[in-house]
């Protein structure tokens, strides 16, 4: 019983991965799959890359996704606040877009507490949610 637990929890993870990962490459990417414990990339057009064949930007954006997968998958074991500074400095204005609304999903299951010396990033968020430290 455990290990299919363990391998649902893993398929889950994957799903969710893999939807954030479609997501955040504006469906360019459709989905992860493994291959003898190695992550790879399904593109829209059906071509499979290895994960060091993507662009540095689409690398990132596959991490984001994967923590992002496991945060929301770990809150069965351990609930903790997603803490994030200054994490997407290096996206475009349209990718950073796409993360703010994704750490808005999940935002309703997990706390996400959010540093940026940006303002340009405050204005995605409400007045009630920011906080402006001097």
């Amino acid at each position: 019983r455990r290990r299919n637990r363990e391998r649902e929890d893993l398929t889950e993870m994957i799903e969710d991965a893999s939807h954030y990962f479609n997501l955040l490459t504006k469906k360019n990417y459709q989905r992860l799959l493994f291959k003898d414990e190695r992550i790879q990339v399904q593109r829209q057009d059906g071509s499979i890359y290895e994960v060091n064949e993507l662009s540095q930007g689409t690398g990132e954006q596959l991490y984001v996704a994967l923590r992002f997968a496991f945060i929301k998958n770990a809150t069965d074991l351990l609930k903790l606040p997603l803490l994030i500074d200054d994490g997407f400095v290096n996206f475009d204005a349209e990718r950073r877009s796409e993360i703010f609304q994704l750490l808005n999903e999940i935002s309703q299951t997990n706390q996400i507490i959010y540093f940026t010396c940006s303002s340009e990033s405050q204005k995605e968020f409400s007045k009630e949610q920011v906080k402006v430290l001097q």
